[in-house]
């Protein structure tokens, strides 16, 4: 009888590879689909997930005015800024 079996060892080698390539597997979606935010980013507003949608533009001080008059223009129903 060998000192060492090989057969148990193999079963325990496959599934410890099924575990870790479905741990990585979890992991790396998390990585690459982005982790959930437990805290919104600026400019979000609640109503974006129901009936509404928003338009975040980053512009400068001096441009303020230009783009908050082409937005109303464009029939914005509500023009909001927010220093970041």
């Amino acid at each position: 009888m060998p000192i060492v079996s090989i057969p148990p060892f193999v079963i325990i080698a496959f599934e410890l590879t099924i575990l870790f390539g479905a741990l990585s597997g979890l992991v790396g979606f998390f990585v690459h689909g982005g982790f959930p935010r437990l805290a919104p980013l600026p400019g979000y507003d609640p109503r974006f997930s129901g009936d509404r949608f928003g338009v975040l533009v980053d512009c400068r001080g001096a441009d303020r005015a230009q783009i908050e008059a082409a937005l109303r223009q464009a029939g914005a129903t509500e023009v909001t800024c927010e220093l970041a």
